[in-house]
């Protein structure tokens, strides 16, 4: 256990919708700050992101399926770990229910989150495999695989993400001195 906490006040089916959310804000907010922070070098001259993609990264399906199956990744193996929930099965509804939430019954797109998640897990809870792997599919959804420097960029941005990811399922939980301390691990 990470963070010592006691029994969750609350059911996985009470905290869906409100952990649904909070994952929502997230990804908006990773969605705004890449293109801040990734800027691409093209003859000599530093642009934009945002201005060579030509796209509304948070309209990006996969990109939305790459980073909600890290976050499930990353928060369903700590409902587990800090002790939350201990029934499998109701956990795995409570996944489900959220990844079908996200993606308005689109089952190729519930499908292919599906998909990263478990792609993810293969890493067994190793973060710097998790970070490589997540970076390498964003990459390549946005077809920045050639550009240098993209790669270190985007991987410092994802262990960050992860817990928040981490730290809005514990507020979700009502254990706010564990949301702390993992806000906390992310500044520097």
């Amino acid at each position: 256990m990470l963070f010592k906490f006691k029994k969750p006040s609350k059911d996985l089916s009470s905290i869906a919708d409100q952990l649904f959310e909070s994952l929502s804000v997230l990804r908006l907010t990773f969605y705004t700050a890449l293109p801040i922070s990734l800027r691409l070098k093209q003859e000599g001259q530093v642009q934009n992101l945002e201005v060579n993609a030509n796209s509304n990264f948070q309209d990006n399906i996969e990109l939305t399926c790459i980073l909600l199956g890290f976050q499930l990744t990353s928060t369903i193996g700590f409902i587990f770990k800090q002790g939350y929930h201990n029934n499998a099965g109701e956990v795995m509804n409570f996944e489900d229910r959220i990844i079908v939430k996200s993606f308005a019954n689109n089952n190729i797109s519930i499908n292919r989150c599906k998909l990263y998640k478990d792609k993810y897990l293969d890493c067994q809870g190793n973060i710097d495999c998790i970070e490589s792997i997540v970076t390498e599919d964003i990459l390549k959804t946005l077809n920045l695989t050639n550009i240098p420097d993209c790669f270190n960029t985007i991987k410092g941005t994802i262990r960050p993400f992860g817990i928040w990811s981490q730290a809005a399922l514990a507020e979700c939980f009502g254990d706010l001195n564990t949301s702390i301390k993992l806000k906390k691990l992310t500044i520097s």
